[in-house]
C-alpha cells in the first residue's frame, strides 16, 4: 500500500481516537451541542464564536479539528466572492454530501447565500482538499427531499425554520479538487523517434 493510499483511508477527527473513547466523547458532547444549538442564546452569541473558531482551526488542521468535531457534524469552508467588495469571504458551514454535490442550509440573512446568488462560483474546502463549485438554490421539491437529512444532523434547523418560516437549501456542484493532477495530455504529433 502506498503512503498516499494510507492517508486517504486513515480516519480523522473523532474517528481517529482509540477504541471507545470516541463514543464516550461524541455521545454526550454531540447531544449537548445539539441541545444548546437550539437556543436563541446560541443563535445570537454561539454562532459568531464558533464561526471564528472554525475559520481559524479548519485550514490549519485540514478540517480534522472544528468547534463541533467531537459531535461528528460535517463541516466545510465555503469561500465566496463578496457581492459588494469583490473580496473573498470564508464561511464554515455544516453540509450534506451526495457524490460531487454538496448541500448547504441558509436563511435569507446569510451573507454567503447572497454572495452566491450574485456570483454562483465558489471554492469549497473539504478536509485538506479544495474544490471549485457552482451553486444554485434548490427547488422546493429537491429541498423537501433533502431536508430530513439536515434536520437529523442539526435539530436546530427545524426550530429555526418554525420561528422564521423558511430556510433555503443551496447545492454546489464540485469540480476536480485544486492541485489534483489531471490525466496526461496526448501528444499532438507523431511519436518521438
Amino acid at each position: 500500500m502506498s503512503v498516499h493510499a494510507s492517508r486517504r483511508t486513515r480516519p480523522t477527527g473523532i474517528a481517529a481516537m482509540p477504541g471507545r473513547l470516541a463514543d464516550k466523547i461524541a455521545s454526550p458532547y454531540g447531544w449537548l451541542l445539539r441541545q444548546v444549538g437550539r437556543t436563541a442564546f446560541f443563535m445570537r452569541h454561539g454562532i459568531p464564536i464558533t464561526t471564528r473558531i472554525d475559520r481559524y482551526l479548519y485550514p490549519r488542521t485540514g478540517g480534522r479539528l472544528t468547534s463541533t468535531w467531537p459531535a461528528n457534524i460535517p463541516t466545510l469552508l465555503l469561500t465566496t466572492t463578496g457581492r459588494r467588495s469583490g473580496q473573498p469571504r470564508v464561511f464554515p458551514l455544516f453540509y450534506q454530501r451526495d457524490g460531487r454535490r454538496v448541500y448547504l442550509v441558509t436563511s435569507i440573512r446569510g451573507d454567503w447565500y447572497r454572495n452566491l446568488l450574485a456570483n454562483p462560483v465558489a471554492s469549497v474546502q473539504l478536509g485538506r482538499r479544495t474544490y471549485q463549485g457552482r451553486g444554485q438554490l434548490l427547488a422546493e421539491e429537491e429541498r423537501r427531499a433533502m431536508w430530513p437529512r439536515f434536520a437529523a444532523m442539526w435539530p436546530a434547523y427545524d426550530d429555526y425554520q418554525r420561528r422564521t418560516g423558511h430556510l433555503y437549501l443551496f447545492a454546489l456542484d464540485l469540480d476536480v479538487p485544486s492541485g489534483t493532477p489531471s490525466a496526461p495530455s496526448q501528444p499532438s504529433g507523431p511519436p518521438p523517434a
